[in-house]
This record gives structure tokens, C-alpha cells and sequence, in this order.
């Protein structure tokens, strides 16, 4: 096993989606971490950030269900920490040459 941060993921951070896409869209420095989605599909995190009194739904593809449940518990474990701080949390993967997703 290695540590690698949530930030060295492909596709991190992600923007946010949903249908309320008419609000103003956050900064990473400003979203701030409010729900962690329990397992919906494997291989896949959801979580839901606010900014300015509105949620904004994230999702992010990883390269397995493993992965995805140490990011959720991590992410659970940082409620109210900011998409940018959220990038330099650490969990541990694979050792491998590839990224994680």
C-alpha cells in the first residue's frame, strides 16, 4: 500500500453539477463539505458541498470500489473542510504505477 492525496485523482477537483446550475458557481476555496453519499455505484463518490446557502452535488470516478470507500471514509471524516483542502487529504491505494483513476 501507498498514500496518495485526494488531489493527485484525475479528475480532482471536479466541478459542480445538478439541476440547480443557475446559482453561482463556487470556487473550490469556497464550497465547503457538508454530506458524503453513501455507495450508489461502485467506483464512484458523491458528496455534496454549499456555498452562499446552496448545495452543489460532486462526483468523481475512481479506479475501484476500494478506493472509493477510503476516499468516502476520509471525506466523512473532514465535514465542513473546503474542495481545496479536501485535495490534500491523504488515503491509502494500491501500489501501483497507475493513478487512481
Amino acid at each position: 500500500m501507498r498514500k496518495m492525496r485526494i488531489r493527485e485523482l484525475q479528475d480532482w477537483p471536479p466541478g459542480p453539477g445538478g439541476p440547480h446550475r443557475h446559482y453561482k458557481e463556487p470556487t473550490s476555496e469556497q464550497a465547503r463539505l457538508t454530506r458524503v453519499d453513501p455507495k450508489r455505484r461502485d467506483a464512484q463518490v458523491g458528496f455534496v458541498c454549499e456555498f452562499e446557502g446552496h448545495e452543489h452535488r460532486y462526483g468523481i470516478k475512481v479506479r475501484s470500489e476500494t478506493i472509493a470507500e477510503r476516499i468516502r471514509e476520509v471525506m466523512r471524516q473532514n465535514i465542513g473542510s473546503t474542495l481545496y483542502s479536501l485535495g490534500d487529504l491523504q488515503f491509502e491505494c494500491e501500489a501501483s504505477n497507475e493513478p487512481a483513476a
